[in-house]
């Protein structure tokens, strides 16, 4: 009988153990880049407060509409303190407060960090969407984002030479996930011409002595008037350089418009 009940006791821990966790009810997302995959993979109600910055239409990567919906929070503990969160959505970086406040309350909190290719993108869908008790909504995000890279692959010839340059002369570097779109849309990242890190600064001397033949800038125009002559000028929204998830839709969309007036190589 004793041996039984241990039995018993082992089967049941073990069913825990393995039982997945009850899907949040009440989420809070203090990222910009989580708010535009909560978006699709979160059912409004289970939906609180979103980051405050998606409330600002230069930085957010989510409809006007759809965020003004949900209250906007920042990134200090206060702000999340009477929102009775399950769950809260942070990006890469958390301020360490909050960090401490969230676990003393046993609240859980969940860093996504940034993808830096496709693949990491898929997976990091696939497993928030499991988190969130929605795995159907996961799997219908990543066949579209499949699809939209079908789209904008472009394979032969010899790609032309483009760089996404930030107003700060941050340029997105080798190992980046823009460095993964550009070479799906048929681009050759130029930024590894410099071996420049995933965001690196570009010193505006290096740019003029070897440019381009296409930059992306969040207002299109080139950054230099010596630099006119020599490159196309596309607009890039700087917003969709940082998150993934639905975000790479949209970018492709930009990347492709883009290549298929773009010159070919050398001339």
């Amino acid at each position: 009988m004793i041996w039984r009940r241990f039995l018993l006791l082992l089967l049941l821990a073990a069913s825990s153990a393995s039982a997945p966790a009850t899907p949040p009810a009440r989420i809070v997302s203090v990222n910009p880049c989580a708010d535009a995959l909560l978006r699709e993979l979160a059912r409004p109600e289970q939906i609180v407060a979103i980051s405050r910055l998606s409330h600002d239409r230069q930085a957010s990567s989510v409809p006007a509409g759809w965020a003004a919906r949900y209250p906007g929070v920042g990134l200090r503990a206060e702000d999340l303190l009477d929102l009775e969160a399950d769950l809260v959505l942070g990006g890469p970086f958390v301020p360490r407060e909050t960090a401490h406040m969230l676990k003393r309350l046993g609240i859980p909190l969940l860093a996504l960090p940034a993808p830096t290719t496709i693949a990491a993108t898929r997976q990091q869908v696939r497993d928030l969407a499991r988190r969130l008790g929605n795995p159907a909504r996961g799997e219908a995000l990543i066949a579209r984002i499949d699809a939209a890279v079908a789209a904008a692959r472009h394979t032969g010839g010899r790609p032309p030479t483009a760089l996404i340059r930030q107003n700060s002369s941050m340029v997105a570097g080798g190992g980046s996930l823009a460095d993964d779109l550009l070479a799906i849309a048929g681009f050759a990242n130029h930024a590894r011409h410099w071996r420049l890190q995933p965001w690196d600064l570009l010193p505006m001397e290096k740019l003029l002595a070897s440019p381009p033949q296409i930059l992306f800038s969040a207002d299109g125009r080139p950054p230099h008037p010596a630099l006119a002559p020599h490159m196309a000028t596309h607009r890039f929204p700087m917003r969709l350089l940082w998150c993934g998830g639905p975000t790479i839709i949209e970018a492709l969309n930009v990347l492709t418009a883009a290549r298929s007036s773009a010159p070919a190589a050398g001339q």
